[in-house]
């Protein structure tokens, strides 16, 4: 049981560091382009990255029912 639950720890601790990964690339995106002339296409930098953090947030949903599964872990 304990050994589930440090594994379960570590899922979470994972897709939160992805998640401030993909935070940390975009903002750093928008910074690098935001002094150029350069031409991009907002809309599509934006759906990517929603359609990103939305996964993210599928895998964490579908970890949370997993561990609603075994209640005794908590």
């Amino acid at each position: 049981m304990r050994s589930y639950l440090l594994f379960s720890c570590r899922v979470i601790e994972n897709e939160s560091s992805s998640l401030s990964v993909l935070i940390d690339m975009v903002s750093k995106f928008y910074d690098f382009y935001a002094d150029r002339n350069t031409h991009f296409d907002k809309k599509k930098l934006t759906n990517e990255y929603e359609n990103a953090t939305n996964t993210i947030k599928e895998k964490l949903r579908t970890f949370q029912k997993q561990l609603a599964i075994h209640p005794d872990i908590t």
